[in-house]
Formats: C-alpha cells, structure tokens, sequence
C-alpha cells in the first residue's frame, strides 16, 4: 500500500523499510551491497515467532512466581502471583493482536511502550501531566532563535523555555544566547 504513491522507476524496486516508510531503492545498489531483502511473509513468520517466544517467556515467568507465591504463604506473595496471571493474560492479549491481518509491528510497539511506562523518566512528564498542560500556553510555530537554559538545555525560543517551566513547574532562565554550552 505504501508503494504505490511512490512510482519506483524501472531499474529500482520498492522496499518497505520499517511499517510507515517505503523507499525507492536501485536494484543495482542492493546487488552492489549485497543487502537481504526480506519478504513479507518472511517478515510475519519472524514476527509471529518473535511474539510465541515473547508469549512463553512471559508464561514461564508467570509460572515460576505462581510457584514461589504457593511456596510463600504471605500477602504479598499473592500479590506476586496476582500480578504474573496479569501479565500472562497480557502475553495472550499481544499474541492475538498481531493474527488480525496487520503487518505485526503494532503488538512489539506495545510493548516497547509498557517497557518506556515502567522505566519513564522526567522527559515524558509533558504527554502525561495534561492537567499542568492544559494550564501552560503553547507556543506558536516561529522562526527558532536558540537559547541556552540555565539547567543547560538549550531551547528554541523563550516561550518555549518559560513553556517549559510551566509544565515542570521549574525557574530555568536564560543562561545565553546561541546552543548549550554557554561559552
């Protein structure tokens, strides 16, 4: 589908490079570079095999706490079994997502994702505060003229700077003018 607004000329062939980008590429280049080419039912057998190894991991996980909660008689053991049914249902609930015709990329997205919530760091803090966001005023798109913060960030505008410290209710100023470092 993504091929066909690109109108790939004769000696080039149309290639996928990930679930959004097609490319033109010379069948020439790839026979030079010696590159594999994948095909799509290669690339779904991968990916299929990829989330039944994901899927079996997580239900052996799920098992081997299910088995060290029976082993323990406390609280919070069954908290620990409680919680690895819940990520075996959430393994069965990937596995199924990829077998509705989609190229299959969305279920390992997914999980990237739950990876990112668990690990999070103060940088997602603008798509998930979206009551401190609602109260900052956005920027407009303007000609960027570079600031460096004092926390040593450098920000395209002020008003992206004094945006900045809306969301994270912090008071960086203007250390100069121009990228960070300040020299």
């Amino acid at each position: 589908d993504l091929c066909k607004p690109l109108n790939c000329k004769k000696k080039e062939l149309c290639l996928l490079e990930d679930a959004y980008t097609a490319v033109c590429v010379s069948k020439k280049e790839l026979h030079k570079n010696k590159e594999e080419i994948i095909t799509k039912s290669k690339y779904f057998e991968e990916e299929a095999a990829k989330r039944k190894a994901e899927a079996e991991e997580a239900a052996a996980a799920a098992a081997a706490a299910a088995a060290a909660a029976a082993t323990s008689g406390s609280s919070a053991a069954g908290m620990v079994s409680d919680t690895a049914s819940m990520t075996l249902m959430a393994a069965s609930g990937d596995s199924s997502t990829g077998s509705n015709g989609n190229d299959g990329t969305s279920s390992g997205q997914e999980h990237e994702e739950r990876e990112d919530d668990e690990s999070s760091s103060q940088d997602d803090d603008v798509f998930y505060d979206s009551e401190k966001e609602e109260d900052c005023k956005p920027c407009p798109v303007v000609k960027p003229t570079y600031l460096c913060g004092s926390d040593n960030w450098t920000y395209s505008s002020l008003c992206r700077l004094e945006y900045h410290n809306c969301i994270h209710t912090t008071e960086v100023k203007v250390s100069c003018m121009g990228f960070c470092p300040c020299k």
